[in-house]
């Protein structure tokens, strides 16, 4: 599995559905690895 479904996996784990990428919310599901990276951070997840 990459870390990029492995992301997706541990951020709907934790409830979070969308994220915001430069004050735009996007579905985890069709967020770029490197935003989803940044917003993991951000929430403290990673």
């Amino acid at each position: 599995m990459s870390q990029k479904n492995r992301l997706k996996k541990l951020l709907m784990k934790k409830g979070v559905d969308n994220i915001t990428v430069d004050g735009t919310v996007v579905p985890v599901q069709a967020a770029k690895e490197l935003d989803l990276i940044e917003a993991a951070q951000k929430q403290g997840i990673m």
